[in-house]
């Protein structure tokens, strides 16, 4: 197995809880830095939260955590450009290392209403090209998404299901590469290797076309896509080892294992399950994984975490608390961001 740093770009967390076990697994796992990513955009019930306590986090393990803010929305639509560029503003000046965004995901889009490349996001990206802002962006969903019946029960029942009505996926890919070809000099990465798994010129095109872009690895599905052309998407992961982020996505807690499991993909020959389909993983050099695990990341993310201005926090947290005041559990998420004061 590697033994060289390993850092992931992809992580979620969303309870208070989470965090006191978060530093010590991934110090156990052989994380030495790790990028929180906001999830409030997703839907209300998120509201706030995540930003909060990637932030706390910051505070508690300032040396290897980083967080990456959500924008936050109406219920129902999309917020203004001045609201977009504000937001943006506040969460550079609090700490933050960056922007999520989450708005291409299918069932977050068809919230919204808005197209990826809306004029009313140009002021946002045109600042964040100033200060040199990085993004990780979730484009699209798996494309079986677009066909309900070859999805799994659980699938559905969180909304995740397309259908032949939804925005086409090549129209909500074109939308987030013409925002790329607008802000070219955003570091961006695409979340789940951008769902382009289904061949390897697809792939090479796109990291041809636009060089401020690299994918990550968040493993959905996109590995049972490649089990069908093995040599093929090994000899990609070395020729673009610089153009790859190593993730997770997990959710801080949930799977105690899917560090472990998510490694085994890329360090070694080992034939395992992976979502139902058998894969086998693709062994990769070390130089290779360096570049995966350490070298792009603090890249695209910096080379240490950025500092949390603490008199700006507890301001934060209290537009924070408004903003869920509509949530479900209100009352447990104004609990754990009063925790968030209480720490600082």
């Amino acid at each position: 197995m590697y033994t060289g740093n390993v850092c992931d770009v992809h992580i979620h967390v969303e309870h208070a809880p989470d965090l006191a076990v978060m530093a010590p697994r991934f110090a156990r796992d052989g994380l030495v830095r790790y990028a929180l990513q906001g999830a409030g955009s997703y839907g209300i019930a998120h509201r706030g939260i995540s930003n909060a306590l990637g932030l706390l986090q910051k505070l508690r393990d300032p040396e290897h955590c980083y967080a990456f803010a959500n924008l936050d929305h109406p219920d129902q639509g999309v917020a203004s450009a001045e609201s977009l560029l504000a937001q943006v503003k506040r969460y550079w000046e609090l700490g933050f290392d960056g922007i999520k965004m989450i708005e291409g995901k299918p069932s977050v889009r068809r919230r919204t209403g808005v197209k990826l490349d809306d004029p009313r996001f140009d002021p946002m990206f045109d600042y964040m090209e100033e200060h040199d802002i990085p993004l990780l962006s979730h484009v699209n969903d798996p494309r079986y998404f677009w066909d309900v019946t070859k999805m799994t029960p659980e699938q559905i029942a969180k909304g995740w299901g397309v259908g032949p009505d939804g925005s086409p996926f090549e129209e909500v890919r074109a939308e987030a590469l013409t925002t790329m070809r607008r802000h070219p000099k955003i570091r961006t990465v695409f979340a789940h290797f951008f769902f382009a798994s289904a061949n390897v010129a697809e792939a090479d095109a796109i990291l041809d076309a636009y060089p401020n872009v690299k994918f990550d690895l968040t493993p959905g599905t996109h590995y049972n896509d490649m089990a069908a052309d093995y040599e093929g998407w090994r000899e990609f992961f070395i020729r673009r080892a610089d153009r790859i982020l190593y993730g997770t996505d997990n959710c801080a807690v949930l799977n105690d294992n899917y560090n472990a499991h998510c490694r085994r993909i890329l360090e070694t020959n080992e034939t395992m399950d992976h979502y139902g389909t058998l894969v086998t993983g693709f062994a990769l050099p070390d130089a290779v994984l360096e570049k995966i695990y350490e070298t792009n990341f603090m890249a695209f993310a910096g080379a240490s975490p950025r500092k949390v201005d603490k008199a700006m926090l507890a301001e934060f947290v209290e537009w924070n608390k408004v903003l869920i005041a509509d949530s479900q559990d209100v009352d447990k998420l104004r609990a754990e961001l009063d925790a968030v004061v209480q720490n600082i």
